[in-house]
């Protein structure tokens, strides 16, 4: 049995005990997950706020991206989504499955996560608390889900497919041109200027 708290690396997986009679483990998928992965893909996430599927699996043939599975006790139990461009990591999407929040799950995997990528530069996107839409609750609760599992705040805000956000890092340093550099390296130019993104400056 691992020790709790300990994170193994065995044949490319991820494995933590969090001391709670359970393990979870973070692997590449295979073409047998898409299923699962597609269904909480487009559950957790608002439709304006995907990316194609097919897009998401073009882009992971060429190297440009992950799609990452969780599994606690051998259960299906969440995704994470990554662009790669560099020595940059965005983590796109991540999510867990419904049955396995409030039980810690969702911490150990951003534990796994950074473990996956601890030789790179690794942040994500997050929406923008304060925009006046009726789930602001939920963006609340999710950035200070974030923050306790400590990511960083970089005081960077974005407009991207014309929807604010804000960029946390795992302990990195990140500009701007960092994460505009990932999504023009990663979707090329065409989808880049679909995307639009621009900054949003601070008062």
């Amino acid at each position: 049995m691992i020790d709790k708290g300990t994170i193994i690396t065995y044949n490319a997986i991820i494995i933590i005990n969090s001391g709670d009679n359970h393990l979870t483990t973070l692997q590449k998928t295979t073409k047998s997950d898409y299923v699962n992965i597609k269904k909480l893909y487009t559950k957790a996430f608002p439709w304006n706020e995907q990316e194609p599927f097919f897009l998401l699996k073009k882009l992971v043939s060429e190297g440009k991206a992950d799609i990452l599975k969780f599994e606690t006790d051998g259960v299906y139990s969440g995704l994470a989504i990554s662009l790669l461009y560099d020595k940059f990591v965005l983590v796109d999407y991540f999510a867990i499955d419904d049955d396995f929040r409030g039980k810690g799950v969702g911490s150990e995997a951003l534990l796994l996560i950074r473990n996956w990528y601890k030789d790179k530069k690794l942040f994500l996107e997050i929406e923008k608390p304060g925009c006046g839409t009726e789930d602001d609750s939920i963006r609340v609760r999710r950035r200070n889900f974030y923050l306790k599992n400590g990511l960083i705040d970089c005081n960077i805000s974005i407009l991207v497919d014309n929807i604010p956000m804000d960029l946390l890092t795992f302990g990195e340093t990140i500009t701007y041109e960092d994460y505009i550099s990932v999504l023009r390296g990663v979707f090329g130019g065409v989808i880049f200027r679909y995307m639009n993104p621009s900054r949003i400056l601070h008062d």
